[in-house]
């Protein structure tokens, strides 16, 4: 999931606990989206990568724009790992 619709989601969610506490006056509906917005962060978040031990001994920078041309949503760490190895 891309950042910023992660954190639109979030923002979202808690905009709507805040709404539905005012209407309802109530905490079980607030609760939930804010559960919604724990989990959102928590399953969506940003994964850390990391370049495996001997990937980038000798790797050519343009081999990396290269892999990165033909997989567009690869990262660089990616793009390492994949021609590293």
């Amino acid at each position: 999931m891309k950042q910023n619709l992660r954190y639109t989601l979030v923002f979202a969610c808690l905009a709507a606990a805040a709404v539905a506490f005012v209407l309802l006056d109530n905490w079980l509906v607030p609760a939930i989206f804010g559960a919604w917005a724990i989990m959102i962060l928590a399953f969506f978040g940003g994964k850390q990568e990391e370049v495996r031990p001997g990937a980038a001994d000798g790797i050519d920078p343009k081999a990396v724009k290269e892999y990165r041309k033909q997989h567009p949503e690869a990262s660089i760490v990616e793009a390492v790992n994949a021609i590293g190895s």
